[in-house]
C-alpha cells in the first residue's frame, strides 16, 4: 500500500487532466516480490493509463486479495487462469481502449494498437511486454480487458506464498 500510495502521487504530479484514485480494499497480506520490478509495472501502467486517455478522466487503482476460483470469477469474469490465493492488482482509465482482437496481442514485444493516437504518441512497444516479463517471474500473470463505457483496465496477480 505504501508504495501503491507514492507512486500514485508521483503520477498525480505529472498530470492535470487526470485524478489517480486508489480504492481502498481489505487490508493486505504482505507479497514476497522485489519492489523495484513492481514498481516498474505499476508505473508502466499507470504512464499508459495517463497516455492513452487524453481527454482526462479518473485512473482508478484497486487491490484485491483473491481466495477462491469462484471469488476470481466474480470479481474479473473470464480472467485467466492465476495461481490462487493471490493479490490482483487493476488499474482501469476512460480512455481510447484496446480493440476486442488485440487484447492478448498487446503484450507482445513491439507490438503497438494502430490508431489516429498510437501513431502521434510515442512508443516502442516494449513497456507491456516488461511488464508481461516481471510479472510472470513473480509467478503472476497481466492481463486487460475493456470498459463497459470505455477506457481499458489492467490486471495483474502476484502469488501469495
Amino acid at each position: 500500500p505504501d508504495l501503491l500510495r507514492q507512486l500514485a502521487s508521483e503520477m498525480q504530479n505529472q498530470t492535470t487532466k487526470h485524478v489517480i484514485k486508489i480504492r481502498p480494499g481489505a487490508r493486505l497480506p504482505l507479497v514476497k516480490a522485489d519492489p523495484e520490478k513492481i514498481e516498474l509495472v505499476i508505473n508502466n501502467l499507470l504512464v499508459n493509463a495517463i497516455k492513452y486517455s487524453p481527454q482526462g478522466g479518473d485512473i482508478e487503482v484497486e487491490t484485491r486479495m483473491i481466495r477462491t476460483e469462484q471469488e476470481l470469477h466474480r470479481m474479473f469474469g473470464d480472467a485467466p487462469p492465476v495461481k490462487l490465493p493471490c493479490l490482483i492488482m487493476s488499474i482501469a482509465d476512460n480512455g481510447i481502449g484496446i480493440p476486442e482482437a488485440e487484447l492478448d496481442q498487446i503484450f507482445e514485444k513491439f507490438y503497438r494498437v494502430k490508431n489516429k493516437l498510437t501513431q502521434t504518441t510515442p512508443g516502442a512497444g516494449l513497456g507491456l511486454h516488461i511488464c508481461k516479463i516481471v510479472v510472470k517471474a513473480h509467478g503472476g500473470h497481466i492481463w486487460a480487458s475493456n470498459r463497459l463505457h470505455g477506457g481499458s483496465v489492467f490486471h495483474f496477480s502476484l502469488p501469495l506464498e
